[in-house]
């Protein structure tokens, strides 16, 4: 778990409770990530002041504040880190209020430490993948934003403007949850608002326009849109 050949993952946790936030601590190290642990919010905010981080791991009740407070300063840097929220609290509103507020994914306690894993190692993958801007890369798709040229394998596909845009956001955000407002925000001008099912017009042919590739694009009702790699090969 590495940025590259030559630099480690630098990841804050920020977790009250000792066994889990040790947990965390010795999975994330083990995977090669260089990692700080602290169990506050006043902690959290004075690591994040001083340094750079790549990830944050974000628990939402502290003993001393509301995790997502944090946002903020994490925002205000000049590289913001990836936030991953972890939180008893697995209503949709909840949900919806931590990626609003800027976060990039959440997990529900109790988890696996596998899982965690798994939507770190995504988060790297998709700061990575922002850093070349030249092509973006995922189950067989393939886009070249420059030239606005996007292929299934060899095939190339033809995509209206939105739809390429559309797509280019849920491939930047690949494996985790894009809110139908983070697509509005994203794909439209504030003074040309979409229709009321333009969103849900756009996914639909989006979905016909990537059959042919190893991904798929789901509904997460109440919450927005996933795209996600298919456990076989087309």
């Amino acid at each position: 778990m590495s940025c590259s050949e030559h630099t480690a993952v630098k990841i804050l946790i920020v977790e009250d409770n000792p066994v889990i936030g040790e947990g965390i601590l010795a999975a994330l190290s083990g995977q090669g990530a260089t990692c700080e642990l602290v169990d506050s919010l006043g902690s959290a905010k004075t690591l994040a002041a001083g340094y750079d981080f790549d990830i944050v791991v974000l628990d939402l009740n502290l003993p001393d504040g509301y995790g997502l407070d944090l946002l903020p300063l994490l925002q205000a840097k000049p590289a913001a880190p990836s936030i991953l929220i972890l939180t008893a609290q697995d209503s949709v509103t909840d949900r919806v209020e931590g990626l609003d507020a800027g976060a990039d994914d959440y997990l529900v306690k109790p988890f696996e430490f596998e899982e965690l894993l798994a939507r770190v190692r995504v988060l790297e993958r998709r700061r990575h993948g922002r850093s070349k801007t030249s092509q973006l890369d995922f189950a067989h798709i393939s886009l070249l934003p420059a030239s606005f040229d996007a292929r299934i394998g060899d095939e190339q596909v033809k995509l209206s403007r939105r739809e390429f845009a559309g797509l280019k956001l849920l491939m930047e955000n690949a494996e985790t949850v894009v809110t139908k407002e983070q697509m509005i925000d994203q794909l439209y001008q504030p003074d040309e608002p979409p229709l009321a099912n333009a969103i849900e017009v756009l996914v639909s042919r989006l979905r016909k326009r990537i059959a042919g590739s190893n991904a798929e694009l789901k509904t997460i009702r109440g919450v927005g849109y996933i795209l996600v790699e298919e456990d076989a090969a087309p």
